[in-house]
């Protein structure tokens, strides 16, 4: 009830005061290349209930472009790379956590593709928590453009190697959540968003080794056993259909809806 009392303040505060910047960014947006304000996608919130997430644009439109995103993707327009290396394209979701959609910390929303691949984990982490707009795998993984960029397979290592501890990093934060805690993860969020290093999706560049240098990755053995460990006993309940929330009115000239991707780079 707390924590719902704080986005809901703090998300009525950010769209006031950052009503001039958000307005700013949506001019830029209409005169740095063609295509509608806000990006608009279908993700899998609380209670597997399906929403729509509000996004800057960053890319040129292009339907039936590529699955996922990584570093130098020709699609990511010029103001693009900008917004996302400040992750300014992330603001409209203060409307997704004024809405109730979305917590201000909390795992990263999916499409309905990704969640369908690990039903159990997120089953059990979505009927506990709203999802958010950072959380500590975020921050791990801010650079995960510049990871995916330098593997053969970036779609086989995002879901076999990342998304695995991506689901551990949220299921050890839901056993240890505080306002406390969440402070300190949004502390550390903005920390990382004002240093404004360089390899992001649509970056500057950086070759394979430097990406990965830049990351410091260290790929650790991951037993099946550990994915799914919790201090908790976990009662699984069958999962409900997903199913369209009731979201307010937005500003709909300023939208697309997208086509769902099976997943979509999700930095710190």
């Amino acid at each position: 009830m707390f924590k719902r009392l704080f986005d809901f303040l703090l998300a009525l505060a950010g769209l006031a005061f950052l009503s001039p910047l958000l307005l700013a960014v949506a001019v830029l947006i209409k005169l740095d290349s063609e295509g509608p304000v806000l990006f608009c996608q279908r993700r899998v919130g609380r209670g597997l209930r399906c929403f729509t997430l509000f996004k800057f644009r960053t890319m040129v439109p292009s339907p039936g472009g590529a699955e996922i995103t990584v570093a130098d993707d020709h699609r990511v327009t010029r103001l693009g790379r900008l917004l996302r290396l400040a992750k300014l394209d992330e603001l409209p979701q203060l409307w997704n956590i004024l809405a109730g959609d979305m917590s201000f910390v909390g795992p990263r929303p999916l499409v309905e593709s990704t969640v369908n691949r690990f039903p159990e984990d997120y089953r059990w982490i979505l009927g506990r928590t709203r999802p958010g707009a950072t959380d500590p795998a975020s921050i791990k993984y801010r650079h995960e453009s510049a990871i995916l960029g330098s593997c053969a397979e970036p779609v086989d290592y995002y879901f076999r190697v990342i998304m695995p501890d991506k689901i551990r990093l949220q299921k050890a934060y839901l056993a240890r959540q505080s306002v406390l805690g969440d402070v300190m993860i949004l502390c550390r969020t903005l920390a990382a968003c004002c240093r404004l290093d360089g390899a992001m999706a649509g970056g500057n560049g950086l070759d394979a080794a430097e990406s990965l240098r830049a990351v410091r990755l260290r790929p650790q053995p991951i037993e099946p056993n550990d994915l799914y460990a919790h201090p908790r006993s976990i009662a699984l309940r069958p999962a409900p259909s997903l199913q369209e929330s009731t979201l307010p009115e937005f500003p709909a000239c300023f939208g697309e809806i997208a086509e769902a991707r099976g997943w979509e780079m999700d930095a710190r």
